[in-house]
């Protein structure tokens, strides 16, 4: 047998070898794609409200799933952690509320660049839809859970008040002797 059978019969063995491990690799490569497009997708559908727990889950798994040595991945993980360093800390309302909107913004574009979606800042910041309503909700929520600690604390008490009920309408009595 010259060599070049030898190259033969060793590309014959080789082939499904190989092939099953690009098959795999190419496998592997798709899952982790799908991953940060449903962390992306997940941070894009919750924008408008950050406290939800999908918002909340999706931003903690970044470090994770965006971590590598790419310029793409580079750039998602140094958004992300400019916002989580503002995300605790301590501000005025207005000025926390601001920035915390202009690095959220920050780090979605970040994650679309990375995934290939060509979406603009303003897209990403002024492109969502949240009703009045859910806002209302969170607040009034947001108040009686705030309520209900300060009851149970001992920090506020329950306000009650005392109402007598109205007595009936005047009614003519008749005595037995009828008059």
């Amino acid at each position: 047998m010259t060599s070049s059978d030898w190259w033969h019969v060793a590309a014959v063995l080789l082939s499904p070898l190989i092939a099953v491990q690009v098959s795999v690799w190419l496998q592997n490569r798709r899952e982790r794609r799908q991953q940060k497009v449903s962390i992306f997708k997940t941070l894009m559908s919750t924008r408008a409200s950050a406290l939800s727990p999908e918002h909340v889950s999706a931003l903690n798994l970044i470090d994770i799933e965006f971590y590598g040595k790419g310029k793409k991945s580079q750039g998602v993980r140094t958004a992300w952690k400019a916002y989580l360093d503002h995300l605790n800390t301590g501000a005025s309302p207005e000025v926390w509320n601001e920035k915390q909107q202009d690095l959220l913004v920050e780090l979605l574009y970040q994650m679309a660049v990375a995934l290939g979606y060509e979406f603009d800042k303003t897209d990403i910041k002024r492109a969502s839809y949240f009703p009045s309503g859910y806002g209302e909700m969170q607040l009034d929520n947001f108040k009686i859970r705030k309520g209900l600690v300060g009851l149970v604390e001992g920090k506020s008490a329950l306000q009650v008040a005392a109402a007598l009920p109205e007595p009936p309408a005047s009614s003519t009595v008749e005595t037995q002797d009828g008059s």
